[in-house]
């Protein structure tokens, strides 16, 4: 009787230590499916005005998005080593005269919580740029940072990576997709027609 009542005792600390692990991977599962500010996120909507938030540039230098208003503005979510980020932004370096013709001012900039926000996150995001844009990284209509916890919470409260939004000259949304790679033809599209309607 002894022996069984501790085959039992073990038996059950085994189950209750299962139970405990399975319960911390839920809410694990839980926390990860929506980020912190997802439930109070206000829905973004096309012809509305973008919100402003901070990012900084590679270089280390803070910028608002309210800094880029007076041209069309494609504002674009990333994750260093994403798959549909290394293949969307070799797709959009190959375009990127198109998009200078139009007037577009590319915004790249990885999400809040991909990596540190300091000079380690900012050379690991340059190191990832170099990678993917080639010799594009330079182009002054393209710019390169860490999105600030407000900016990726407003526009990309999911953590979703290859997210992106086109914004008007004078600060309204008027596209929104993601994966340029597999939508390209409409991204240009609107870029175009953004382009034509500022002018």
């Amino acid at each position: 009787m002894l022996g069984t009542h501790r085959f039992v005792t073990k038996k059950s600390v085994v189950v209750l230590a299962a139970l405990i692990l399975l319960a911390g991977l839920i809410i694990r599962v839980s926390r990860s499916s929506s980020s912190p500010l997802a439930a109070g996120a206000v829905a973004l909507k096309i012809g509305g005005m973008a919100p402003n938030g901070a990012l900084t540039t590679v270089g280390g230098k803070i910028l608002t998005l309210h800094a880029f208003r007076g041209k069309p503005t494609m504002l674009w979510f990333l994750v260093a080593g994403c798959a549909s980020c290394v293949s969307s932004v070799p797709a959009v370096a190959k375009r990127l005269k198109s998009f200078a013709a139009d007037g577009m001012r590319i915004v790249s900039v990885d999400l809040y919580g991909d990596l540190p926000q300091n000079g380690v996150g900012r050379g690991e995001f340059t190191d990832f740029m170099t990678a993917v844009a080639k010799n594009t990284t330079s182009d002054p209509a393209w710019t390169w940072g860490l999105a600030s916890k407000g900016l990726s919470y407003v526009f990309d409260p999911q953590g979703i990576p290859d997210l992106y939004y086109l914004i008007g000259p004078h600060g309204h949304i008027r596209y929104h997709n993601a994966v340029p790679l597999s939508t390209m033809p409409q991204l240009l599209a609107a870029a175009g027609s953004l382009h034509h309607a500022s002018t």
